[in-house]
């Protein structure tokens, strides 16, 4: 399958111009470089939403849910009309978790796993359960609020 644009969202800006560069010299396709905040309608949103939208649109029918898990956990919906309509803005599984180690008395920096069951049998344990299955109890969660204010359901990426 021939690729017939290329959309590419970074925040380290010295990459983007490497793969830019790199990319005219074998380029058949149009290349899409976001950087920063973007301009859509009357209200402005980071790059890499907006790249997650036009992505999103190009492979599924709205109305569709995104979800990027990342430093923040961001979710953008897009309504049946393939219009942005906004999003939702939470903290990454990571800054989430570095928080709670930094900010409880006496609980430990631990690595991101999944847990054994999802009762927690020690404070490690329990630590990453609450990570992983709240975090995706959340998400769920959002989704459903979401479908619920669009009046029906949407294709989540």
């Amino acid at each position: 399958m021939a690729i017939a644009v290329l959309c590419l969202y970074s925040k380290v800006y010295s990459l983007v111009n490497i793969i830019d560069s790199d990319d005219r010299k074998n380029r058949h396709h149009k290349l899409v470089l976001y950087e920063g905040v973007i301009k859509a309608g009357l209200a402005d949103y980071r790059a890499d939403i907006v790249a997650n939208a036009v992505s999103a649109l190009e492979k599924y029918s709205a109305p569709i849910v995104t979800i990027d898990m990342g430093t923040a956990t961001t979710i953008g919906v897009i309504s049946e009309g393939r219009n942005y309509e906004g999003g939702l803005l939470l903290p990454g599984v990571n800054i989430s978790l570095e928080a709670l180690s930094s900010r409880a008395a006496q609980l430990p920096d631990i690595s991101l796993q999944h847990p054994k069951t999802l009762i927690g049998k020690n404070t490690v344990d329990c630590m990453r359960s609450g990570m992983m299955y709240g975090t995706a109890a959340m998400i769920d969660g959002m989704i459903q609020r979401i479908e619920e204010e669009l009046g029906h359901t949407a294709t989540v990426i």
